[in-house]
């Protein structure tokens, strides 16, 4: 139940690129691959915490019949993002992000039990595109703790899309489509089913 080296919550899995200070760095170029087949039971934090603050796609793929478990928030260990995902999967720069769940497969979290967001905000028009997809399978059960965007972001079962930067202000400068292949049972204690950004 202790930070990670870098102050940040910690996870059952974390993996990812994080820039000095925490802001995109258009000078890395890399993607994200977590495959579990593991279960996991986080004392606190994210059961599966994936992301990149540099150029390239963040990708998450859970085997069959794998539990993911993280309802404690990181809120006593004082550090930002506080709301605890089964999968969270953010790019904060250019790149796709997917999340896939196998069948059997089970999430219960104390916040969204998926939040697959593209965090990017370009500052200028940008012509490349962007895909953010979750497929999902088995069931997930969310909890009643609001996401970590802002006070008022309902957790849900499954969240994905577009974040103008770490608030829901829409950036038009960035393009790119959302698919969600729901064949998941969700029970959410609060908030969406499912919830497109």
């Amino acid at each position: 139940m202790n930070n990670t080296n870098s102050g940040s919550a910690p996870a059952g899995i974390q993996a990812g690129y994080n820039s000095s200070g925490g802001t995109f760095n258009p000078n890395v170029f890399g993607d994200v691959f977590v495959i579990d087949n593991a279960n996991i039971n986080a004392a606190a934090g994210d059961g599966i915490n994936a992301y990149n603050y540099g150029v390239g796609n963040v990708s998450v793929n859970v085997g069959f019949n794998t539990s993911i478990v993280a309802q404690v928030s990181a809120t006593s260990l004082n550090v930002n993002g506080n709301a605890p995902f089964g999968i969270g999967a953010f790019n904060y720069g250019h790149g796709d992000i997917h999340v896939t769940m196998s069948g059997g497969d089970f999430i219960q979290s104390g916040s969204s039990g998926i939040n697959a967001a593209n965090q990017w905000h370009p500052t200028t028009p940008d012509q490349s595109f962007a895909l953010v997809t979750v497929s999902a399978a088995g069931s997930i059960h969310s909890g009643s703790i609001n996401n970590n965007s802002s006070a008022t972001s309902l957790p849900a079962g499954i969240t994905a899309g577009f974040l103008g930067d770490t608030t829901p202000t829409p950036n038009l400068n960035l393009k790119g489509n959302v698919i969600v292949n729901n064949a998941a049972n969700i029970t959410a204690d609060a908030g969406y089913g499912i919830k497109r950004l």
